[in-house]
This record gives C-alpha cells, structure tokens and sequence, in this order.
C-alpha cells in the first residue's frame, strides 16, 4: 500500500526597514516652469530604493517609477554614483494613459528594504530549500529536489504569505 505524505509550510516574510537609512533630502514631487513634473529626494547611504506615484484620494498606487540599488550601476532612471535622485514624471499611469490632475499625487519613496522571516507553520523551516528531509537525511545539492512553491499570497500589511513543500513529496511504503 503506498501513501503520499505531503508536508505543507507555510512562510510569513515581511518588508523591514532597519532604521539604517534615512532621507537627507525629504521626498517630493514638483512641477517646473515647464510643467514637467519632478521627484527629487536624497538618502544617507546607498541602497535598495523604490519610487511610486500614488493617487491620494485612495492611495493606490498610479506609476511605478524606479526600483533598484543605488550606485555603480543602477537600472534607468536611477542616477549613478549619487545618493541624490531627479527622476521625471511625465504624469502618465502604468498603462500609458494621461492622469487627468496630477496635482492629486503623491510620491511613495521606500529605501532600506529587507525581507525578514517572520513566521512559520508546519515542518522544520529548513528543509524548504531542500539539502535536508524530515527524517534526517540531506539531498544532494543540484538534485533538482528542493522545495516547490505553491502559492503566494501579499496581507494589507506588507507581509508576504507562501504556501509550498519542504523538499520532494515522500513516499512511504509498508515496512519501512
């Protein structure tokens, strides 16, 4: 007789700011003489940043701007080699499409962000990536072994929920 005893963990991450990054330069957005409209804003150190235009009235978010890591080599329309940011809007939405008043948004400028695991339910949380099984034993790295994703899921707020299995599916057999 053969049974299939799947074992289901459950992740909680969430986004965390450890306080080591702060603005030097507040964000803001701003609209110049030629009715361009600019985002401008400066951090203490270089690190993971990401801007966003939100409509106030219900704070969704309209454009995504930019996201990446400051310095060397970031993606456009980061600036490189500053912690200093000037980043045009040209007042467009995510599909391409006009906003009717721009002068309702806001920006949303996230910098520092680090995943932190928070939570788990279910298996040991270290067998997930699959170099160990829940009966002691380790699988060779490269096995193709490894845990599988089944599900994920965003909570209102910022935690991530994952739903998947810590290495293969065992199965189990009379006599073992």
């Amino acid at each position: 007789m053969n049974s299939r005893t799947t074992i289901v963990l459950a992740l909680i991450a969430t986004v965390a700011s450890f306080g080591a990054v702060t603005f030097t330069t507040q964000p803001s957005l701003t609209k110049d003489s030629q009715n361009r409209m600019w985002v401008d804003f400066a951090v203490s150190e270089y690190t993971d940043v990401a801007v966003t235009i939100v409509d106030m009235r219900d704070t969704s978010n309209v454009r995504h701007l930019a996201a990446g890591m400051l310095g060397a080599n970031p993606p456009a329309p980061l600036t490189a080699n500053t912690l200093s940011q000037h980043i045009e809007w040209n007042g467009k939405d995510d599909f391409g499409f006009q906003v009717s008043n721009p002068e309702i948004y806001k920006v949303r400028v996230q910098a520092g962000m680090k995943v932190k695991l928070r939570n788990t339910v279910g298996d040991n949380p270290y067998s997930f990536n699959g170099t160990s099984n829940a009966y002691g034993g380790s699988y060779a790295a490269g096995s193709g072994s490894g845990g599988r994703i089944y599900g994920m899921i965003a909570g209102s707020d910022g935690s991530v929920y994952v739903c998947g299995t810590p290495g293969p599916i065992f199965h189990q057999h009379e006599g073992w």
